[in-house]
């Protein structure tokens, strides 16, 4: 049941440790450890990550968990000799990303010396780091957000009153902008959405509409991601703009106004000028009529003798066509009596 303390050797493609009483022999099995720490500063040991030891690369439940303590350390037991696992980290802590590659160890021990050998089949690209001491570390990447507010031209915002909301609304960072980008480091989790508010624009400056963005929930080492969200304030109108866009409009008015204007009064130059030949017949006319007065007048008067006019001709011809009528119908009545007669 007791175990014994025995040197450990571990091995990588480039490097053999040998470490001394860090690990104990129990029954044929083993423990392994390492220490979570912060990727960007190594000094920073993590609390609160969990990992899960699992068979192989396809195991899609994990053999045994263990959370990383207040020292950063995690530490399987009873991790069995001459077989390969899988060491996946299933949740990170607040602020950081979940190491998107695992890594793949081997335990052995030698028959001759007895020592225990760790042989790091697969470093999950850098995610985990070996010292010369025998120290097993893994490096974990921390979640960045920089932010920046700009004009429509890119240029640098300063003075906006900003605020970061989640996905219930409530709000998690507030800050005002500078001519530089903020950088917000270990303060929003991954695999969230996030929405940018700004709540007051600088002077000369419209309110930008709120803004989405997410984080996502894996990185891989040394990947150093930072998320980037650029918020675009457009400028207030100035009142010389209104002033200058009234004017414009004003001078397009005029100009429509002159045009038509001038469109009037080339109507009425016409009207002018066509009143001024009706003015002409007319006087025509009237000229006309004069003299046809005057023909008249003199043909109505030549040597005292009376002139027939129209209206008179008329007349007599009128009286005349009723006395042929008479004329013939007396005749047809006489000339009926007489044939009557002559039949008696």
């Amino acid at each position: 049941g007791g175990g014994i303390a025995i040197p450990w050797v571990i091995v990588t493609e480039d490097k053999t440790v040998a470490l001394e009483d860090k690990y104990v022999v129990k029954e044929g099995s083993s423990i392994l450890k390492f220490t979570k720490v912060n990727e960007s500063n190594p000094n920073q040991v993590l609390e609160g990550s969990t990992y899960g030891l699992f068979e192989n690369e396809d195991a899609e439940e994990p053999i045994d968990t263990c959370v990383s303590d207040r020292n950063g350390v995690v530490e399987f037991e009873n991790v069995e000799l001459d077989k390969e696992y899988v060491i996946r980290e299933l949740e990170a802590p607040d602020g950081y990303y979940v190491s998107r590659e695992p890594i793949t160890v081997k335990l052995t021990q030698d028959e001759d010396t007895g020592e225990v050998v760790l042989v790091l089949v697969d470093d999950g690209d850098g995610t985990v780091e070996l010292d010369e001491n025998g120290n097993l570390t893994w490096l974990e990447p921390v979640v960045v957000v920089e932010v920046s507010k700009v004009d429509e031209e890119g240029n640098p915002v300063s003075g906006a009153k900003l605020h970061i909301e989640d996905e219930n609304g409530k709000t998690v960072y507030e800050f005002t902008t500078t001519e530089k980008a903020e950088v917000i480091t270990g303060e929003l989790l991954c695999g969230h959405t996030y929405t940018l508010v700004e709540d007051e624009p600088p002077k000369g400056y419209q309110k930008a509409n709120p803004q989405s963005f997410e984080i996502s929930e894996t990185a891989g080492p040394a990947e150093n991601i930072a998320v980037t969200v650029s918020m675009v304030d457009k400028a207030e109108e100035t009142t010389q703009d209104v002033d200058d866009e009234t004017t414009t409009k004003n001078e397009d008015t005029t100009s429509d106004i002159d045009i038509e204007t001038e469109s009037e009064e080339d109507t009425e130059d016409e009207d002018d000028e066509d009143d001024d030949e009706d003015d002409e017949d007319d006087e025509d006319i009237e000229d006309d009529e004069e003299d046809s007065e005057d023909t008249s007048e003199d043909s109505s008067v030549t040597g005292g003798d009376e002139v027939i006019t129209p209206a008179q001709t008329s007349d007599n011809f009128n009286v005349a066509a009723f006395l042929l009528i008479f004329m013939i119908s007396l005749a047809g009545i006489v000339g009926g009596l007489i044939i009557k007669k002559r039949e008696e």
